[in-house]
């Protein structure tokens, strides 16, 4: 992805993507580190109810989450890879923690303003800009000045009907 923001002529100030297990994370860091972007900082965002990046970071290594509950069900990795460690070493990487209700508020507004549907795991990514708690607006607001590449991606297994309807 790194690759082709470059390839059309947009060099990253800063990255926002959601974390999972930790790979597209992993793949992104690695691009940037590739393009000797090593100082863009990603801001990379996990719903509460799965925080295993939170966790790794906190005791220094992946561990297993006791429970996965979110609606963003595609970032329910109980456990990030090691790999997510040493990215947090190597880069800036920002960790930020969004609620259920702004993933899905998020998802709503890309609908209702660009025609997207995602699925609530892509809303985790936009959240921090589209509804930031005072938190996440301190991280948005310290990123450089330029691009801002929001990875936004997913919808297959979602409708419009059933995003509307999802309780967070």
């Amino acid at each position: 992805m790194i690759d082709e923001c470059l390839a059309q002529g947009v060099t990253p100030a800063s990255v926002l993507l959601s974390v999972g297990g930790g790979g597209l994370l992993c793949g992104v860091a690695q691009g940037l580190q590739q393009n000797a972007l090593p100082l863009v900082p990603i801001l990379a965002t996990e719903t509460e109810g799965a925080a295993s990046m939170h966790a790794a970071l906190r005791a220094g290594q992946p561990v297993a989450l006791e429970m996965v509950q979110t609606c963003a069900s595609s970032l329910g990795a109980r456990q990030v890879c090691p790999q997510v460690l040493t990215v947090s070493n190597q880069q800036t990487l920002v960790p930020v923690l969004a609620q259920d209700d702004q993933t899905l508020a998020a998802c709503r507004w890309l609908l209702d303003t660009h025609q997207l549907l995602v699925e609530p795991a892509c809303g985790a990514a936009l959240a921090p800009l589209v509804c930031p708690t005072p938190e996440q607006a301190k991280h948005v607001d310290a990123l450089p000045h330029g691009p801002v590449v929001v990875i936004i991606c997913g919808g297959v297994g979602l409708d419009a009907q059933t995003l509307l309807k999802i309780d967070a």
